[in-house]
């Protein structure tokens, strides 16, 4: 969702498949600057190969950029909402 596509990326449905069977995926893009390192480590351990490495539900929901999101203000940016548009673009154009 914060990028607006999946992680998982691959020409066919076949080579998608090998991707998330390996943990292999990337945060490449134009959207992929726009996003924080915190975003992202929060993402990575979501993610994470190895389930016993893994994020739980629990832990995700305690993790430290999710509680900033939904507990603090933010006032919305220029950049927030040209980051918000283009991944509702992607979100618009994605199918299965």
């Amino acid at each position: 969702m914060l990028f607006g596509r999946p992680p998982f990326y691959g020409k066919t449905e076949s080579e998608v498949e090998e991707k998330i069977l390996k943990g292999v995926y990337s945060f490449s893009g134009k959207e992929g600057h726009m996003v924080s390192k915190e975003a992202k480590g929060f993402i990575q351990k979501l993610l994470t190969y190895n389930p016993n490495d893994r994020y739980s539900a629990s832990q995700a929901l305690k993790d430290p950029w999710l509680l900033k999101i939904l507990f603090q203000n933010k006032k919305l940016t220029k950049k927030n909402l040209t980051l918000g548009q283009e991944i509702m673009r992607n979100l618009a154009h994605f199918h299965v």
